[in-house]
């Protein structure tokens, strides 16, 4: 039947409704304010929602829940402290992506009528976990986002290292 964010009376996804609560709330918050949000950046999230996730995890998607917050992330919240809010204090942007995140979980766990998956605790606090990189002959990346190797493709070590914590933070934003 499709994907869906816990079961809706309507019928519907419940995905919309939570994206355009989450919107309405982030252009009434002080910063979100000078944010700009376009009809791209929520056709991006929602087609970044429909890209990696399922209702079946079995496949090696990720869950719905974990799609929309992740989503949010990679079309609004990276963005945080760049353009018309780079010249606002670091720690006012901080507290504003995590009161941006803490909505955002709000929603998934109302919706599933259960607690958010462990997995995005990483966005809420990032610099205090442990984030591997993920490296086989397969795939590259840091769960739950990987990249496909090309088979048979040899790569020597280049000296560089992913490990670092903002190196590896930067990964995790770029896959």
């Amino acid at each position: 039947p499709g994907l869906s964010l816990g079961n809706q009376e309507d019928g519907s996804s419940g995905i919309g409704r939570a994206l355009i609560q989450f919107l309405n709330w982030f252009k009434i918050t002080e910063i979100g304010k000078r944010i700009g949000v376009s009809v791209r950046d929520v056709l991006t999230w929602v087609r970044f929602i429909n890209l990696v996730a399922s209702n079946n995890e079995d496949n090696g998607t990720i869950d719905v829940a974990t799609a929309y917050v992740h989503g949010a992330c990679l079309t609004l919240l990276d963005g945080i402290g760049t353009a018309t809010t780079a010249t606002e204090n670091v720690d006012a942007l901080k507290i504003f992506r995590s009161s941006c995140i803490e909505f955002l979980f709000k929603q998934v766990d109302t919706a599933l009528g259960c607690d958010h998956s462990p997995a995005l605790e990483v966005l809420m606090r990032p610099e205090s976990l442990n984030l591997e990189v993920v490296s086989t002959p397969e795939k590259f990346g840091l769960h739950p986002f990987y990249i496909n190797k090309v088979p048979g493709a040899e790569v020597g070590n280049l000296g560089f290292t992913f490990e670092a914590p903002t190196t590896c933070l930067n990964t995790l934003r770029l896959i």
